[in-house]
């Protein structure tokens, strides 16, 4: 499958194989954008060839995969998956690079091994473990999930450490203890309540192996709420501080007759400062509600401020849109007081996401890498300052992912730190949440989803 584009001065054209076994599985993936350009200086024209992709897969007798390797990309890796009788992944391993706060590929490799328990009904009770001695156990990378007889995860538990060194004395002291997060639910499924409670805590001394923890007890302390409408619409969303009691972070929606957010309130509480914002959403071409209902994209958001009850500058940002199978943004225009801030989405021929230009107080761009079938493989950010970049690469296959890697850290996070993200006030960095600060990251695992109040709170 080959797609091309060309402009003034160039060519390109990006080409997907694919080949299969006799079984019809599939077993290679390529993706390659060649082309020419034209060095008008020179006065010459240039060919080029990046591989994207190279991937490789390997099928046992029963259809399941068992080694997928890219060898393609700017970070080539491999993962080799075994199963148990019962067809349940039993181990991941991962042999990959990682990235450095510049989004440079490492020269050396590192390895996830992972490990997995199941129920009698194959839900998996240990998740990303480790094996030792012939056993698996959840070790300090893994979770232990627990159900209730509906099917719904009640709880996840794992072991957290923290560590203290002593010059003086020259020893490291490690702390350990169990935190586990407990969910109930609305009786007609929805989850309603989020609670977290910590075991008794174990030392070691200059001994980074996880001992056995004491467990997590009792019900926990209150650390988020939500309450539905009949439609099972979040129409109040509540974080709490530790004490379980006082509110670190709110936000009541309302929504329109389709179902889409009209407005809603947050309430963040950082430090001894309660921030208030009130946002309105429109989905019209005026961006006032009165004009023609542009299929359910915010045309207009607009937001009123109040720090401690005295008004702030509010904010209000603009978004228009080409039109392709359905609405793709074009330009965000960002407006608080004096200061306008741009975002501008360039597209390819195929309306695929190509670069967004962002123009702020951080001017940078985002470019993508998309394969044939519009899955990014690559996001790259570009500000030519010092500081790094976020850099972010995905692995996919027959369109299914099976890995990714960055240096921008990751919203795949447990509840408490979901929580305590809220709170945190960005930064003016390059990184997550402002941070001036990398974070390196990879999920080859793919299968734990944790429960955690970023989609129901993201803005």
């Amino acid at each position: 499958m080959t797609s091309s584009s060309a402009s003034t001065g160039a060519t390109s054209a990006v080409t997907s194989s694919y080949q299969y076994d006799v079984d019809g599985n599939r077993t290679y993936e390529g993706y390659v954008a060649s082309g020419t350009y034209t060095d008008w200086y020179l006065n010459i024209v240039i060919p080029y060839s990046i591989t994207h992709q190279n991937a490789t897969v390997a099928w046992d007798a029963m259809n399941r995969m068992t080694s997928f390797t890219d060898t393609g990309t700017a970070a080539p890796a491999t993962i080799t998956w075994k199963y148990d009788k019962a067809g349940n992944v039993r181990n991941v391993n991962a042999v990959h690079r990682t990235l450095d706060a510049q989004g440079v590929v490492s020269t050396t490799t590192v390895t996830d091994d992972y490990w997995y328990l199941y129920d009698a009904m194959n839900r998996f009770t240990t998740t990303k473990g480790q094996l030792s001695g012939g056993v698996i156990s959840r070790g300090l990378s893994g979770m232990d999930i627990g159900y209730d007889a509906a099917g719904q995860r009640t709880s996840m538990a794992k072991t957290m450490m923290t560590s203290v060194y002593d010059s003086f004395v020259n020893f490291t002291t490690y702390t350990w203890w169990e935190q586990k997060e407990l969910y109930t639910y609305t009786a007609d499924g929805y989850l309603a309540q989020t609670n977290v409670a910590a075991g008794a805590a174990s030392y070691t001394i200059n001994d980074p192996t996880p001992p056995a923890v004491a467990a997590a007890t009792g019900s926990g302390t209150q650390l988020a709420t939500m309450v539905r409408d009949a439609m099972g619409r979040v129409t109040t969303y509540t974080e709490y501080q530790p004490n379980g009691t006082t509110v670190a972070y709110s936000r009541a929606a309302t929504y329109n007759n389709k179902s889409e957010a009209s407005s809603d309130t947050v309430t963040v509480l950082r430090g001894s400062d309660t921030w208030v914002y009130n946002t309105t959403y429109y989905y019209d071409h005026l961006g006032n509600g009165s004009g023609t209902y542009q299929g359910g994209v915010v045309t207009k958001q607009v937001v009123t401020i109040t720090k401690n009850g005295v008004a702030q500058t509010g904010n209000n940002t603009t978004n228009t849109y080409v039109w392709w199978d359905g609405a793709l943004q074009n330009v965000s225009t960002y407006v608080s007081g004096a200061t306008t801030n741009t975002s501008t989405f360039y597209y390819n021929d195929s309306g695929y996401l190509q670069s967004v230009y962002i123009q702020d107080g951080r001017p940078r761009t985002v470019s993508f890498i998309s394969d044939g079938n519009n899955l990014i493989l690559q996001r790259d950010e570009a500000d030519n300052q010092s500081t790094g970049d976020p850099r972010e690469l995905y692995y996919y296959f027959n369109g299914m992912r099976v890995g990714d890697i960055g240096n921008n850290g990751t919203s795949d996070t447990d509840y408490v730190g979901s929580v305590s993200a809220h709170t945190v006030a960005a930064g003016t960095g390059p990184f997550r949440y402002g941070s001036a600060f990398s974070t390196q990251f990879a999920d080859f695992d793919q299968s734990y989803d944790p429960i955690n109040g970023i989609p129901v709170t993201v803005r």
